[in-house]
């Protein structure tokens, strides 16, 4: 699978930089209970993690989701490391849902680089769906804001330390201050992108 037309699409889509990949992607058959309630299934993570977007993980087309031991030759194998009852509970699996069965997906994990930030995404190996613990809009909040980001910080601080000296009164220095910080912060916020 060519994994690097999928995140440029993905890194389109979200409106980031074009990624590239740091070093090739592993692939891994990660562990997953099945739920089967009212016809519909469900896949949780059967290890234990706080990342949100291992729970939003779609049961692949064809539900090619059981392995052959033998075919998989230079991937991981990740073992279940959390009971059944236990993924029940932590996902909140409703009560008429069959007992879960375990079947392994495999995912590619891709060390990248976006722009300047270095992250790691899990591509699934059958349907090229991607999944990181990072939104586009936290990757877009991270990235540098250039130059002005310190000056401003700057010119905020000398602002602020003058009003501070020069205002005889406590309370509308303190005011005074409170207004150019609320300034301040709501600059710095709207210029992250």
């Amino acid at each position: 699978m060519n994994i690097l037309p999928l995140l440029r699409r993905w890194c389109d889509r979200e409106g980031l930089p074009a990624p590239s990949i740091v070093s090739p992607p592993r692939l891994a058959y990660l562990p997953f209970w099945r739920y089967v309630q009212e016809g519909s299934a469900r896949l949780v993570p059967a290890w234990p993690t706080l990342e949100s977007h291992w729970a939003a993980v779609q049961i692949p087309e064809g539900e090619q989701l059981f392995y052959d031991s033998t075919l998989v030759e230079g991937a991981e194998v990740v073992e279940s490391s959390m009971a059944e009852a236990a993924a029940r509970r932590r996902f909140q699996v409703g009560e008429g849902a069959k007992p879960g069965e375990l079947v392994h997906v495999p995912f590619f994990e891709v060390a990248l680089r976006i722009g300047t930030s270095p992250l790691v995404m899990n591509v699934e190996a059958c349907s090229g769906h991607i999944y990181s613990s990072m939104t586009s809009e936290s990757m877009l909040a991270e990235r540098p804001s250039g130059p002005g980001r310190p000056v401003t910080m700057g010119v905020g601080f000398v602002v602020m330390l003058a009003e501070a000296a020069l205002i005889p009164s406590a309370w509308l220095a303190a005011g005074a201050l409170a207004l150019t910080g609320a300034v301040l912060y709501w600059i710095l916020v709207s210029n992250v992108r």
